[in-house]
């Protein structure tokens, strides 16, 4: 079978029935090839992003044309930023000028994230084994008495910030809003100079959240809220940073969560003289010796509050080390 067939009767197979043990057993038989299981991580790691969406492609291939393999380096060029928007479409116009009908569609698919596979990450880590995961997201446990067994006094007290969740992604002179499922915001894109400022052109991920205020106060949560207010009052709370690798890594153990507030302080203030009205605030924060502690600062507040031990590490999913308690 030609390399060109194989793609298509993948595509085609995993396409026509709706079964993951089905689609298990026809994605086996292409456990042992590279271009396939290259494709699969294209098509489905959340924070593989090529913000194509919006693209239509000016052709669908021709006969004999050539195949997937000579454009695989747009994926990758792509995702490093080598190209403007306006280029990326460009190039990839190009592409599909000049590449085969047989696998166009599979190309254009995976580039605007739009792949109708319909694998789930269970069954490609099945053949696989953890080649895919979730987008990396960390969230704190329930408060329950046992649960609090898992914090250590003092702790760090923080007000819930009620928003749009997101994480800023910076890497040198790159800055990435997304979602919580990966996907890219631009609308925020113009908020990129500030954050290149706080990191000093570093490289770091910080997990916050966007809300809409006037006078200090919050006044929208939501995206529709957003979207919808006027630029100089949208303002990014954030409350963690993690280093990039261990985010791409879902997990960082060398830092704990008093180093990375910390951080967070200290990139503001040193920021401070050239971001003149900053886009970014830190949430209200408070260390407390014990219970009585965290009941008065809920008081105070009027909010729910979330806990968080001085020690406790980041990782992706639920972490022990930081208890959510909403007001009653």
């Amino acid at each position: 079978m030609s390399r060109v067939a194989k793609i298509r009767r993948m595509a085609d197979a995993l396409m026509a029935t709706t079964v993951q043990d089905e689609k298990l057993i026809i994605l086996q038989k292409y456990s042992n090839d590279a271009l396939i299981k290259q494709l699969v991580i294209y098509a489905y790691n959340p924070l593989m992003q090529f913000d194509m969406k919006e693209w239509i492609p000016a052709k669908y291939g021709k006969m004999h044309g050539m195949g997937i393999p000579k454009f695989l380096h747009l994926y990758e060029e792509i995702l490093n930023n080598k190209y403007t928007q306006t280029e990326a479409r460009f190039a990839c116009n190009l592409a599909v000028t000049h590449m085969n009908d047989e696998e166009v569609h599979t190309f254009i698919d995976i580039m605007k994230k739009e792949c109708r596979w319909g694998l789930t990450i269970a069954t490609i880590n099945q053949v696989w084994n953890d080649l895919i995961t979730d987008y990396p997201v960390q969230h704190p446990s329930d408060h329950t008495a046992e649960n609090m067994k898992n914090i250590s006094f003092p702790c760090v007290s923080q007000v819930l910030v009620e928003g749009t969740r997101l994480n800023i992604i910076i890497r040198s002179d790159v800055v990435e809003f997304r979602d919580i499922s990966g996907g890219l915001m631009r609308q925020f894109d113009s908020f990129a100079d500030q954050f290149k400022i706080l990191t000093q052109n570093g490289t770091t991920v910080f997990d916050g959240s966007a809300v809409v205020m006037q006078e200090d106060k919050v006044v929208g949560t939501t995206l529709e809220d957003i979207n919808e207010a006027d630029v100089a009052n949208i303002k990014f709370f954030l409350w963690d940073s993690v280093r990039y690798d261990g985010f791409m890594n879902c997990e960082d153990t060398r830092i704990g969560y008093n180093w990375r507030y910390n951080g967070i302080e200290h990139m503001m203030f040193l920021a401070a003289d050239k971001n003149i009205s900053p886009c970014y605030k830190l949430p209200q924060t408070e260390i407390v010796a014990d219970m009585d502690g965290i009941n008065k600062f809920m008081e105070s507040s009027g909010t729910g509050v979330v806990i968080k031990d001085f020690a406790g590490t980041w990782r992706n999913g639920v972490t022990p080390k930081e208890v959510i308690i909403h007001k009653k």
